[in-house]
């Protein structure tokens, strides 16, 4: 691979401490593992890989990092195939530390834990049995609370939680908790954040420390706003200007050179309060220039309006008043500080006894063990030089998602802190998206800042060379961003610095318009009409067009450009797959988008988190849990009475419900009812929730589970609904699920049900399970978070229109990591509210804060795209919208100022900002038949563009017309088949031909039985239905049993597959030349899963007791023997050729066919081979096992002598079921 000098750069640097400002599609992964490999190859001075520290932001990053590492391994040593030290690099490698920072912090305490008196057998705690945990303590901090009957303590209560529940309570310490852990010392945050209400005597605002920054902000508002003035100033004075104006814009000039002179709050706000203006109402400019006179209009009002905003957020009252009420809010803001550091204690306490630990605990207690705290600065202790002696390099993926914590952490181990420099940070601040996890995009910036781009200790490189997108993408992401994204709104100036520059080497436009990005907007309005189903058919049309006509750069070009060429397969037809939908958020739009896609006929899946627990089968389920927990609930018992489990039909639910007294539904069931028929209905569901109820004393929930799902065939039933695969698939997580809680301290059917209560009221959802491989040919819908890191040849960033969310600001207590708390001051006797100082500047921190992650979200969108870009939206009224922005073409500034952009509420309103001087905007601005008068037009770096607007009435004619003509071709070809069928035919001879065609026979049938290639599985079950056996029976007596459809065997034997690939991934990873105890496979289990080799949900079917039993055999001790002599084998694949008519009697003679399989382990010995396979079926007996795998073994046997030259001596089955070693004849 031939690298950038940057990329190159990188690569090279050593002995520093190393930014890397990584753009979107720069190639950083690649340039991070070549860099890897050269130090690990390096001719003078070779570091080990296990050395080097990689952390990244997810377990899949860790395990694709790793994956491509080994491969650039393997390559190196097909040039070099006897190099040890790449051999050796190639086995560290598997016990290397690349990993998030979380497993790297679970590996310190594991090797650590006496540093901090944490019990070794400790286990990180399942999220929903941390919830159960955090809902009990936090009730019980509230339940001592109130016993102490302290006044403040109610007046708190009274303050911030007046309706009779504590839930509001609960959800403020809570949430003041989590945005605590996010600081290196949280009780430290919290006592901060108390302070800032201690008001003492005498004290101005300009005194308190987090006042600074609204200090600053207020005199760059005046300077922005003198710039705009000024500017207005000198439009009135040209010679077509609006002279008439000068007045008022002078006095607006002269309020503002006052505001210059301020020096105290006082002053400030009597300026404000008392600004002498004058209007332009009445005043006339008849012979100005048009846009002269729009343009000084708008920045009058543009500085009225920041005026005015100046004070409603900062000068609302006078000092003394805000200061006063900072003041009687600092009781409140003690109680909540001091109720959330009794919750950190009790909390704190309550997973110690339980052994347990959260994500929080993991970096928290890291910390306690790498580092000391000594006046206020954290220092290393001889811990953290160990790693750091250890480690030749700390390298971390994703540095602008860091927070303070991991930071103190990984600084610690790293030279930095002993005089050295070792530590390698990547990421891209414009692509910090994580602001609700909080993490800290500053930490990023604040090191880009001091840095130097020169040869130094302390170096910065940036890569903004872009090789996913094309030009076209490419142009518009930066014709947008460096209009709205700046310091001050996004975290980075977005100059042509930060600017995408073309990396990738594609091949021209198949045709002229096909890469060209695009907007397609909905306009009107019309009762009774959804604009987002109206939005999402627009993209269901758009869709259908791409498939049919669009082409995109084919796979071969993408590998080996010069092939492609030479064989002229440039471009491949466009599929769905290459197709995803980008959402703010899924919640709300996802499914209206579902609906009308596949309703037009379009493959579509969503990729959310969303929707698990509102599905129907999963909401059934656990209905049926809550009646089992407690029959006395309405909503969820009718649900059951309605589903499979009881058949009941709204018009029996209501006969049992007449003329009943009593209040709930369970009870007018005992009741009864007078009909035989619905009697005997009652009596059996009756009998069913008994069953089951009398089970929960003796039956995990698990287990109970899977009585329910088995109970009138609900799996099977569901598995057989439209969509039945993705159903099952959600039943089989639910069980997982179960099987999480049954790991957890708390046990029994009345805390699993709290349990799935806790996830649902946290927003723990999971996302449907997904049954979606990668060559699924389907449009993809999936939320900007969720497609961060993936890339798409087409990309619709939809429902661009949304509102910016914003509740969480006007709440009446707000957090904010840097500023703590800031409350409403509440008078409850007088029943007054109102907001403090403090509250408003985190108001407005969090808003600014908000707008910047948008962008930052948009440019994350925006870059997805590899071919073309489609915007979508709804616009109500775009005369209106036009207004909004009809100055904008005039500006000479790129930039389209902090005020505008601040002030968006959409992304809709931004992007149409941003193209408001682009000339194909205004060309369809003006076909809509909006009235502007604009003078120049911005002409820089302009990107190509096609904008499609199509008004709601527009819409619904064209489907009436598409349904009209859809109508009269069905009954066109009615009428074609009625005259066939009747014999009027138009064309006798295409008769005869068509009936020809239809009633062809292939002249040898037993050659469509003919497999090219069979597995020895298929082979058995041949074998078993005797489908070799010659003869036909006269008359076959009919065995009766029961119809079991098709898709319930298919489902059984499912659910049976998984525990059979759990039993043989394990056994194929297992080391033989170590013996174990329970506790070292349960150990062994957590390893694997850590380091990716199997996934959690496959230790979920495995008991590790199985695995310990057979290793105490004495095959097992064989195959140890084996092992330390080289001569185990595991997982051997194989395919031989066979006689057709050996396989099947009705083949024809000659042909030949491939019989494919995997043996699960053979070892050999001095007299032969001995070949072992593993069964984990039920309900079998021995001699049924030898019976029903007898012929599969035989297979294996013969392929290992054809194979090997040498004699298969004894054949095993071991069966984990039955616990016993079955020896088959040879």
């Amino acid at each position: 691979m031939i690298f950038t000098p940057d990329q190159q750069k990188i690569i090279d640097l050593r002995e520093k401490n190393i930014l890397v400002s990584a753009a979107a599609g720069s190639g950083k992964t690649a340039v991070l593992v070549e860099r890897i490999l050269q130090k690990i190859c390096d001719e003078r001075c070779p570091v080990d890989v296990d050395r080097l520290l990689i952390v990244t932001f997810t377990n899949g990053a860790a395990a694709g990092m790793k994956k491509k590492i080994s491969q650039a391994i393997r390559n190196k040593l097909h040039g070099d195939s006897n190099n040890e030290h790449l051999q050796r690099q190639g086995i560290l490698l598997n016990h290397g530390n690349i990993t998030t920072i979380h497993s790297f912090c679970l590996s310190v305490l594991r090797n650590h834990f006496q540093m901090i008196g944490l019990d070794p057998s400790f286990r990180i705690a399942d999220e929903g049995e941390l919830n159960l945990l955090k809902g009990q303590v936090v009730k019980e901090v509230l339940e001592e609370a109130f016993q102490r009957k302290e006044q403040n303590f109610y007046h708190f209560v009274e303050s911030f939680a007046p309706k009779k529940t504590d839930d509001i309570l609960e959800e403020l310490i809570l949430k003041l908790y989590h945005f605590s852990m996010s600081d290196p010392n949280p009780k430290q945050w919290l006592t901060a954040a108390k302070k800032n209400y201690d008001i003492k005597e005498g004290t101005s605002l300009q005194e308190l420390s987090w006042f600074q920054d609204v200090w600053k902000e207020i005199k760059n508002t005046i300077l922005e706003m003198k710039v705009e003035i000024e500017q207005a100033v000198s439009y009135c004075q040209k010679e077509d200007g609006p002279l008439p104006y000068l007045d008022a814009i002078r006095s607006y000039e002269n309020l503002i050179h006052h505001l210059e002179r301020c020096t105290s709050f006082s002053e400030y706000r009597d300026a404000l309060l008392n600004k002498n203006v004058t209007s332009l109402v009445g005043k006339r400019a008849a012979s100005a220039d048009q846009w002269k006179k729009n343009r000084v209009k708008e920045i009058r009002d543009h500085v009225k309006k920041r005026l005015e905003t100046l004070e409603k957020e900062y000068f609302f009252a006078q000092e003394e008043k805000m200061l006063m009420d900072l003041k009687l809010c600092g009781q409140s803001a003690k109680e909540l500080v001091d109720l959330t550091l009794q919750f950190i204690h009790k909390y704190t306490e309550e997973k110690r006894e339980r052994n347990i630990i959260d994500f929080s605990d993991l970096e928290h207690l890291t910390l306690q063990i790498l580092v000391k705290e000594e006046d206020g600065k954290f220092l290393p202790r001889e811990t953290a030089k160990e790693y750091m002696e250890y480690f030749d390099e700390i390298m971390i993926d994703e540095y602008q998602d860091s927070n303070y914590v991991q930071e103190c952490i990984l600084s610690s181990i790293s030279k930095e802190a002993w005089g050295g420099y070792n530590y390698f940070m990547v990421g891209d601040v414009k692509q910090s998206i994580y602001k609700f996890r909080l993490a800290r995009p500053e930490i990023f910036m604040e090191k880009y800042e001091k840095y130097t781009e020169e040869d130094s200790s302390m170096q910065k490189v940036d890569l903004h060379k872009n090789f996913r997108s094309r030009k076209e993408v490419l142009d518009m992401v930066n014709f947008v961003m460096k209009q709205v994204m700046g310091r001050d709104l996004g975290g980075i100036e977005y100059d042509e610095s930060a600017a995408l520059h073309l990396g990738a080497d594609y091949p021209a436009s198949a045709s002229k318009n096909a890469n060209v990005s695009e907007l397609l907007l909905v306009c009107g309005e019309e009762e009774g009409v959804s604009p987002r189903e109206l939005e999402a058919k627009l993209i269901a049309r758009k869709i259908k067009d791409i498939v049919e006509n669009q082409v995109v750069v084919s796979k071969e070009y993408e590998e080996n450009k010069e092939e492609a060429k030479e064989k002229g397969i440039v471009y491949r037809k466009a599929t769905y797959r290459d197709i995803v939908i980008l959402l703010r958020t899924n919640a709300g739009w996802d499914q209206v988008f579902h609906k009308v896609l596949t309703e037009a006929g379009i493959p579509v899946h969503i990729g959310s988190k969303t929707g698990y627990f509102s599905s129907a089968e999963v909401g059934t389920a656990l209905d049926f849990l809550r009646i089992l927990d407690n029959p006395l609930q309405d909503i969820p018992l009718m649900n059951v009475m309605k589903s499979i489990w009881g058949e009941f039909t709204d018009e029996e639910i209501a006969l049992l419900s007449i003329g009943r007294q009593k209040k709930h539904l369970y009870e007018r069931l005992l009741w009864g009812s007078d009909e035989t028929f619905l009697q005997e209905k009652t009596d059996k569901f009756l009998f069913l929730i008994q069953k089951y109820r009398s089970m929960l004393p003796y039956t995990t929930v698990y287990e109970l589970l899977l009585a329910l799902f088995e109970e009138q065939g609900f799996y099977y039933y569901m598995g057989a609904l439209p969509g039945g695969r993705q159903r099952r698939a959600n039943l089989d997580m639910l069980l997982e699920r179960a099987g999480d809680f049954e790991k957890t301290s708390y046990k029994g059917l009345f805390y699993f049900v709290r349990y799935i209560e806790g996830l649902k009221q946290y927003d723990i959802d999971y996302g449907e399970a997904s049954v979606l491989g990668e060559e699924d040919n389907v449009v993809r819908i999936m939320s900007i978070h969720k497609s961060k890191g993936l890339e798409f040849p087409i990309c619709f960033l939809s429902g661009m229109h949304k509102t910016f969310h914003e509740m969480d600001l006007r709440k009446s207590v707000i957090m904010d990591p840097d500023l703590g708390i800031g409350m409403d001051y509440v008078d409850p006797k007088l029943r007054i509210k109102a907001p403090t100082i403090l509250k408003r500047v985190m108001s407005r921190k969090g808003k600014i804060d908000n707008i910047g992650e948008e962008l930052r979200l948009l440019y994350v969108a925006m870059t997805r795209a590899k071919e073309k870009l489609i915007f979508t939206g709804y616009v109500k009224d775009l005369e209106k919208q036009w207004k909004k922005i009809a100055s904008i073409p005039g500006r000479e500034e790129e930039k389209l100022g902090f005020f505008l952009v601040s002030e968006a509420e959409s992304y809709l309103e931004l992007l149409l900002a941003s193209l408001a001087r682009h000339p194909v905007f205004l060309d369809a601005v003006k076909k809509e038949g909006i009235e502007m008068d604009i003078v120049g037009c911005f002409t820089k770096d302009l990107p190509p563009l096609q904008i499609e607007t199509c008004s709601i009435q527009e819409f619904v004619e064209r489907e009436i017309e598409e349904e009209v003509c859809k109508e009269e071709k069905e009954a066109f070809y009615k009428e074609v088949v009625r005259r066939m069928e009747e014999g009027d035919v138009f064309s006798k001879s295409m008769k005869e031909h068509i009936e020809e065609r239809f009633s062809y026979e292939y002249p040898h049938p037993s050659s469509s039985l003919l497999y090219k290639k069979l597995s020895v599985t298929e082979l058995k079950r041949m074998e078993q239905r005797g489908e070799d056996e010659e003869g036909e029976k006269l008359y076959q007596e009919p065995i009766l049993i029961p119809y079991i459809p098709q898709f319930v065997e298919t489902a059984k034997e499912a659910l049976g597959a998984k525990r059979g690939t759990a039993y043989h991934k394990v056994m194929e990873l297992l080391d033989f030349g170590k013996e174990y105890t329970l506790e070292e496979l349960e150990e062994l289990f957590l390893t694997m899963k850590s380091q990716g080799k199997i996934q959690e949900k496959i230790l979920d079917y495995i008991d590790k007791e199985d695995i310990e039993k057979f290793l105490h055999t004495s095959l097992a001790k064989r195959m140890q023997k084996a092992y330390k002599k080289g001569r185990l084998k595991r997982e051997q694949p194989f395919v031989l050729e066979y006689e057709a008519k050996r396989i099947h009697s009705s083949f024809p003679e000659g042909e030949t066919i491939l019989v494919q399989g995997i043996i699960d382990a053979y070892f050999e010995e001095d007299d032969g081979l001995v070949l072992l396979d593993y069964k984990t079926d039920r309900g079998k007996s021995k001699e049924e096992l030898a019976k029903f795998y007898g012929v599969q073994l035989d297979y294996y046997a013969e392929a290992m002598e054809r194979l090997t030259g040498k004699r298969v001596k004894e054949k095993y089955i071991y069966s984990f079921e039955l616990h016993k070693v079955i020896l088959l004849s040879c």
